[in-house]
């Protein structure tokens, strides 16, 4: 077994992580007006955020509606709204997004730690898990921890697992303060993990 994740991927590696995120985006997108039924009031409130957001010419950093909500996965909606429009697609696929993500560095992750087959099958675990899936078709910021945290945890790994100090170590351990750092504008109880 391949420890460390210190080669490259193999070809059909990269074939069975595209399947697994393929399989993902199947059950985060199929019926996704349909399944769970509804907008939930929360959604309503996110998309409100996110409307404010594409309309407001100062860039705000925290939103009043709804007792407050955090910026980052309002800022996420505001993309996928103005693309796709003030729709089912456009006020979830942000979550959808999120979920494929957290997928991604949840196998870099694994990769690095343990290899291409513990990775290959921790993304196929979260790719087809209730809770995952489940998240990932509804429009809430929770939606964004995730991604943040599984890269936060990814770059710190991987700055950690560097063989000499140098540029590269600085970069990740960086990157891992930053997103680090963002996953306070996901969700209020990362506040409380610390």
């Amino acid at each position: 077994m391949n420890r460390g994740g210190e080669s490259s991927p193999r070809r059909w590696e990269v074939v069975l992580l595209v399947a697994i995120l393929l399989l993902a985006a199947f059950f985060r997108l199929y019926r996704l007006e349909a399944a769970p039924p509804g907008l939930q009031h929360d959604e309503v409130f996110q998309g409100h955020d996110a409307s404010v957001a594409l309309q407001v010419e100062s860039h705000l950093i925290y939103f009043e509606s709804n007792a407050g909500n955090e910026p980052l996965f309002v800022y996420l909606m505001a993309g996928t709204i103005a693309v796709f429009g003030t729709n089912y697609l456009g006020m979830r696929l942000a979550a959808v997004l999120c979920g494929l993500v957290t997928i991604i560095f949840a196998y870099l992750l694994a990769r690095r730690a343990f290899g291409y087959g513990v990775a290959l099958l921790a993304s196929a675990g979260l790719a087809v898990s209730f809770w995952p899936a489940f998240i990932s078709r509804v429009g809430l910021r929770a939606a964004s921890h995730p991604p943040m945290a599984a890269a936060a945890a990814y770059f710190f790994w991987a700055g950690l697992r560097q063989p000499t100090v140098g540029r590269r170590l600085w970069v990740y351990f960086a990157l891992a303060g930053v997103f680090l750092g963002g996953t306070l504008y996901t969700y209020p109880a990362i506040l409380l993990a610390g």
